[in-house]
């Protein structure tokens, strides 16, 4: 299997620009499989200093959660 960390989160990491193939991505929960490969929620990711405290903005609905 190979283990792969969820784009949207490191788009949006304050680490994006480090190399983050050392890190233990069999460990990390899953957050889907397909088929040989594992999506993984990230466990080291840091928000960006625009993302701290924001609540998350639903889209469908146009409001504030």
């Amino acid at each position: 299997m190979t283990h792969y960390p969820k784009r949207s989160r490191c788009q949006s990491c304050t680490k994006r620009l480090d190399n983050c193939s050392h890190l233990p991505f069999h460990t990390m929960p899953v957050h889907r499989q397909d088929g040989t490969d594992v999506v993984v929620i990230c466990t080291q990711f840091g928000p960006s200093d625009g993302e701290v405290g924001k609540p998350f903005m639903n889209p469908n609905r146009g409001r504030r959660l």
